[in-house]
Parts: C-alpha cells; sequence; structure tokens
C-alpha cells in the first residue's frame, strides 16, 4: 500500500515536470522568435533560447522514461499484492487441512478406545461363560453320579444329561466364537496402533 501510494505522488510530480517542460518549451520557442525580430542584437538571446529549448526537451524525454519505470514498478507492486494474497489462501487452506487432519486423529483415537472397552467387555463374558460352563459339568458330573445309583430314574437322568451336554457344547461353542472374534478384534486394535 505505502509503495502504491508514493508510486501515485511520482505520477503527480511527473505530470508536474512534464508541464513545466512543455510550458519552458514554449517559453523557448517565443523567446527565439522575439531573438529574431531583433536581428544582431537578439544572436545571444537566441542561443540561450535554444539551450532553454533542448534542455526543455530533456526534461520532457526524462520524465517519459520516469513514467515508464513508475508504471513498471506500479505493475510489479500489484503483482507483489496478488501474489501475497494467494500465498495467505494457501496458508489458511494448510491450516484447515490441519484441523481436518487433527479432528480425525481424534475420532481414531475415539474408536480405538471403544473397541478397546469392547474387547475388555467380551474378555469378561467370556471368563463368565467359561465359570458357567464349568458350573454346568460340575452339575452334570453330580446328575450322573445320581443317575448310576438311581437305576428307577437311570433312562430319563440319561435323556437330561444328553440334553445338559449338547447345552455344555453350544455354550463351549459359543465361547470359542468370542474368542476368535476377541483376536480378530486384538489384530484390528493393533494395525490401528502401528
Amino acid at each position: 500500500e505505502q509503495l502504491s501510494g508514493m508510486s501515485k505522488e511520482m505520477e503527480t510530480i511527473m505530470s508536474v515536470v512534464t508541464n513545466i517542460a512543455n510550458q519552458t518549451n514554449l517559453l523557448a520557442l517565443n523567446a527565439a522568435i522575439e531573438a529574431a525580430r531583433a536581428g544582431e542584437h537578439g544572436k545571444g538571446f537566441a542561443v540561450v533560447a535554444e539551450e532553454i529549448r533542448k534542455l526543455s526537451i530533456q526534461s520532457t524525454e526524462s520524465t517519459k522514461i520516469i513514467d515508464s519505470m513508475v508504471k513498471t514498478l506500479q505493475k510489479n507492486s500489484n503483482n507483489a499484492v496478488e501474489t501475497m494474497l494467494e500465498v495467505e489462501n494457501i496458508y489458511n487452506e494448510q491450516i484447515k487441512n490441519v484441523n481436518n487432519a487433527d479432528s480425525k486423529y481424534k475420532e481414531i483415537a475415539e474408536a480405538l478406545k471403544e473397541s478397546n472397552d469392547a474387547v475388555l467387555i467380551i474378555n469378561e463374558a467370556e471368563k463368565q461363560i467359561e465359570h458357567m460352563k464349568n458350573q454346568v459339568l460340575g452339575t452334570m458330573e453330580t446328575l450322573s453320579s445320581v443317575a448310576e445309583v438311581n437305576s428307577a430314574g437311570s433312562e430319563e437322568a440319561s435323556a437330561s444329561i444328553e440334553q445338559q451336554t449338547a447345552s455344555i457344547e453350544e455354550i463351549a461353542n459359543s465361547s470359542r466364537n468370542l474368542s476368535q472374534m476377541f483376536l480378530e478384534l486384538q489384530e484390528l486394535i493393533e494395525k490401528f496402533k502401528v
């Protein structure tokens, strides 16, 4: 902004200098005309008028060169401002991307925590199932012993034992499935950690 302001001031100054050079040129021309009218007495004055005219022309040419330089400077200044705005936009976009990445990281961390909690719950359920299985097996052994002692109800007890054994097998299968799920979940969690 400061550079742009200075460029405008220089344009104003160049305009003033150009006007002065043009007026000086006119004055030199008028002086040359008057010197010609004066004849022999105006020869010295004519030389001075010619030099003033040459200076006026040089001033005009210099002003044109400076004006061209000022315009180039203004163009470069505008390009620099545009580049700075582009850089600022890129920077803001990068900040936005960083914030998005941070948000995704937090989501992943939360998902890992929830997965870990689920693993703990599955572990606890597996322990409880194992405990229940042992209790049922103990009960089955007791029933089996009773069945052997009580021959009158042995067929009925046998059928009951078979049903209980089938139930135990189902529980054992469920326990194995839960264990397998737990192992797969742990492998997934390890992949996230890496």
